[in-house]
């Protein structure tokens, strides 16, 4: 019972991120400003911090956004690529997709930075014709945080480039260690769609810009 009560929550909490009219925070949903969209076509980064308690769980994250300058077919193209996540992704030094069944893949990502190790696998719901991926901790396999939830979006932007929406919550557990991790890892969740620019805009444009070629009929 307890199990089917925390998968509702977390699925609630989910839809809840992506969902304006029901915001988990009124900071997480608002509309993008003027000013935020000036900072956007400036290149910056636009971070909105959140920090929740829920309970007995202790919430960080937020959500941030990004242009990329690449068409969304060329954004989902990478999104799709679980194996570039750590190109990516800030501090992860291994990506790999270890289950898939339907449109829902499993994740593992090991992060990496001085004494700071995180490792975690995601559920990711990829639902292409909404540009959304939805995602959750699969607390049944080993993982370094308590719980987390978020959504990655991609949104059409002026002049052929991709607005990225990123927005996540995440529980990293207690103690003395959880405490030293905390900030970093806010950090780094929030850097998402920055790091994720440097990439597919640098050394993996070629990867993505481009559709697949079809193959050749056969003769």
């Amino acid at each position: 019972m307890f199990a089917l009560i925390r998968a509702a929550w977390a699925a609630t909490l989910v839809l809840t991120l992506v969902a304006s009219a029901a915001p988990a925070s009124a900071q997480l949903s608002a509309p993008l400003s003027r000013t935020d969209r000036a900072r956007l076509e400036a290149g910056e980064t636009v971070r909105r911090p959140e920090n929740q308690t829920r309970g007995n769980m202790h919430l960080i994250g937020g959500a941030s956004f990004q242009v990329i300058d690449l068409p969304e077919d060329a954004l989902w193209r990478a999104l799709s690529d679980p194996a570039a996540y750590q190109h990516m992704l800030p501090q992860v030094v291994s990506s790999e997709q270890v289950a898939q069944r339907a449109a829902t893949r499993t994740v593992c990502i090991h992060h990496h930075r001085g004494m700071v190790d995180v490792d975690y696998c995601l559920r990711m719901t990829y639902q292409e014709s909404d540009g959304l991926v939805l995602f959750q901790l699969d607390d049944s396999r080993p993982h370094d945080i308590r719980a987390g939830w978020g959504y990655i979006r991609i949104h059409p932007w002026s002049e052929g480039r991709t607005l990225v929406s990123f927005g996540v919550l995440v529980d990293v557990g207690g103690g003395v260690i959880a405490g030293l991790v905390r900030p970093t890892f806010q950090e780094w969740l929030l850097k998402i769609p920055l790091t994720m620019k440097w990439y597919v805009e640098g050394s993996g444009r070629s990867r993505y810009a481009h559709a697949p070629a079809e193959p050749s009929p056969a003769s």
